[in-house]
């Protein structure tokens, strides 16, 4: 984004708000309210201006939710502290007063082959609960032919995914899957049997 202020400028108060369009907010109230710097606007001096025109060094605005419509407006601040009328910068770039549609994350397509053949034995050796009711099971997992690793996926939400397969397809770590790796501590992928195990017992 790409403003330019007349000498009198000191300051540009520029506020982005994605979505609920014109006449959502007190936009004067807010324009002119300490406490609101930071949270609806941020506050550009005239010399920082140009690094709205690039991502570099953290410029640019920062979008949350690309694809989104983000409404633009902005007031100057001049050399005695006096507020300027609010500037709709979409209207006043020539692209109407509906906002702007940032671009949506592109897809990456997945580039890993699910065709392979491995096999794996789960078994279940008991039940049980914990002191505080919970149901726990003792599950058995011998690797089969052709395997090398067997992964588990933890699935953290309280209603299951519509299809299982599909959201296991989606998790990052297998959208390019490398053989080689180790998920990352703490995610929702971990390894149960790795390259030098043949079997092991779960809780």
């Amino acid at each position: 984004m790409d403003i330019s202020v007349n000498d009198k400028v000191e300051f540009v108060r520029v506020l982005w708000d994605m979505g609920t369009g014109p006449g959502s907010l007190d936009l004067k109230t807010i324009m002119a309210d300490e406490d609101s710097r930071d949270v609806h606007w941020h506050e550009y001096a005239t010399a920082d201006l140009p690094k709205l025109k690039t991502e570099e060094n953290n410029g640019g605005l920062y979008i949350t939710s690309p694809g989104s419509t983000y409404y633009l407006r902005a007031v100057t601040v001049d050399k005695d502290g006096k507020l300027s009328e609010i500037i709709d910068l979409v209207d006043k770039a020539g692209k109407g007063s509906s906002g702007i549609k940032t671009k949506a994350v592109e897809e990456v397509p997945s580039t890993t082959d699910w065709t392979g053949n491995g096999a794996l034995t789960l078994s279940l050796e008991g039940t049980g609960t914990t002191d505080e009711g919970m149901y726990t099971a003792d599950l058995k997992v011998t690797k089969g032919n052709n395997t090398k690793r067997v992964y588990m996926v933890k699935w953290a939400g309280e209603a299951q995914p519509g299809d299982i397969d599909d959201f296991v397809k989606t998790l990052s770590f297998f959208e390019t899957f490398d053989p080689e790796a180790t998920p990352t501590v703490g995610k929702a992928v971990t390894v149960v049997l790795d390259a030098s195990d043949s079997e092991k017992d779960n809780d």
